[in-house]
């Protein structure tokens, strides 16, 4: 076994650890989220798809979410919980850890892929599909559905590489994943004419080829978690702890597809009564949501990065470090997406046209659209981060609460109120009204939690 390169998370410079790691997830991030960009670029620019297609898929997008909120919970709970484990040098207990979270996440794939396979037409129907869409919708969900369990050992078991002080390795699992599907979404959906069928099968053709790059690290001699299929379990006792580590990123992914399911349907009533019409509103936030999402994934690669640090030295109970790193991750997050608001600024047309270049309906929507929701983009970035560090650190209560802010607590109900009243306008100027809210309730929860951090260090220090 090589040597344990986690210390370094407890000794190293702050701020080169959390570039170090950052980099990959960040890529990594991005990567992942071309397994459903790309799939829409495909979509919206092929003739015999395009606005209806793009729409079908924007009602998938729901159930993906649930489904990565299964790979959040038990990816991302247990490696939180294990690095904890490794900060306090029990590496038994971590590797116990891995092996109930690994095959928590085989057991949930299926167990989805067979609920969501038996219900899929009125499970689409309920999520905003209608007789136009749903052709485009079920066939690509199907397959996607079939490919859960893999998307949990590639996306979810990853966590576990990244926390072992490989973020390198982990980026690179994830990119091997992304460019199969890239080539394959050519291949199926322009060279082989196969549609929405063929963008779910280059999607899950690349989880397969990331999983299996995953499980390889996992029984070779570079991991300190070792991948055993004969000693997979379900311990109650880490069930339990890895379920509570990863409830309050699996809330917010469970919270962004219940806020889309109720996006859909809002933007099906009240698109039909602008000059737009249905399918082009669903299509337009379609586009911007899958932006949204590129250009918060380098926020959320930053907190998974910081994540590590966070958690390792928080288990050794060096709250300086800690503090530093939380400081830093907010300053990266804030000069990032400041970037990628400017990019949206300057070249909107360009970015949209990325998905439809011929549907002027679509295109002048989608421009509307994204001017109102990336409004307050720019500090949305600090509130991640400070969400994220209370799961880092086990305050399952608070990180739920600053998770679920925006989007249960404020923009669900702003998508029904504010829309009765002036319209689809109503459904645009939701998003930033959210954002603001939940920024300056983060900030009353992290000024408390930096007044305690104070205390708990000054009481170290005298007892010492």
């Amino acid at each position: 076994m090589k040597l344990d390169k986690t210390k370094e998370l407890g000794s190293a410079s702050v701020w080169k650890l959390l570039i170090s790691y950052s980099i990959p997830a960040i890529v990594g991030m991005l990567i992942n989220a071309i397994y459903n960009i790309v799939d829409r670029m495909f979509i919206g620019n092929n003739p015999d798809l395009g606005a209806a297609g793009l729409a079908g898929l924007t009602i998938c997008f729901p159930i993906m979410i649930v489904m990565m909120a299964v790979s959040v919970l038990f990816g991302m709970g247990g490696s939180i919980l294990a690095s904890i484990k490794l900060g306090e040098k029990n590496n038994k207990e971590a590797q116990k850890v891995f092996l109930t979270s690994y095959t928590l996440m085989i057991v949930s794939g299926i167990i989805i892929a067979i609920v969501g396979i038996i219900f899929l037409k009125p499970l689409l129907y309920a999520f905003g599909a209608n007789d136009e869409t749903y052709p485009y919708a079920a066939p690509y969900m199907r397959l996607v559905l079939l490919g859960g369990a893999v998307q949990n050992m590639g996306l979810g078991a990853n966590n576990f590489i990244r926390i072992q002080g490989r973020p390198v390795r982990a980026m690179v699992t994830m990119a091997i994943g992304a460019v199969t599907n890239i080539i394959l979404d050519y291949v199926f959906i322009y060279t082989m004419n196969l549609g929405t069928f063929g963008a779910a099968l280059g999607t899950v053709i690349g989880q397969i080829f990331s999983c299996i790059f995953v499980a390889q690290f996992f029984m070779s001699k570079e991991s300190l978690l070792r991948l055993d299929f004969r000693k997979l379990n379900l311990n109650p006792k880490y069930v339990r702890l890895i379920i509570t580590f990863g409830f309050s990123a699996a809330i917010l992914q469970a919270a962004s597809a219940l806020m889309n399911v109720i996006l859909n349907k809002q933007l099906l009533k009240y698109g039909a009564m602008s000059e737009y019409g249905s399918t082009i509103a669903i299509s337009g936030l379609g586009i911007i949501n899958s932006l949204v999402t590129l250009f918060i994934l380098p926020v959320l690669g930053i907190t998974q990065g910081a994540q590590s640090i966070i958690s390792y030295n928080y288990g050794a109970r060096n709250y300086k470090r800690v503090r530093e790193t939380v400081f830093y991750a907010i300053i990266f997050a804030t000069v990032l997406i400041s970037l990628a608001y400017i990019v949206s600024r300057l070249f909107p047309d360009q970015i949209i046209g990325l998905y439809n270049k011929d549907d002027q309906d679509l295109i002048d929507f989608s421009k509307i659209a994204l001017n109102y929701w990336f409004m307050l983009m720019p500090i949305v970035g600090y509130q991640i981060v400070v969400s994220n560090y209370f799961q880092s650190i086990g305050r399952i209560k608070t990180a739920i609460v600053l998770s679920t802010s925006r989007q249960l607590l404020l923009l669900i109900p702003l998508l029904y109120i504010l829309p009765y009243f002036i319209g689809l306008k109503g459904i645009l100027l939701a998003t930033p009204a959210a954002d603001l809210g939940a920024i300056m309730l983060s900030t009353v929860f992290f000024i408390f939690e930096l007044k305690r951090l104070n205390k708990e260090e000054k009481s170290l220090a005298q007892t010492a």
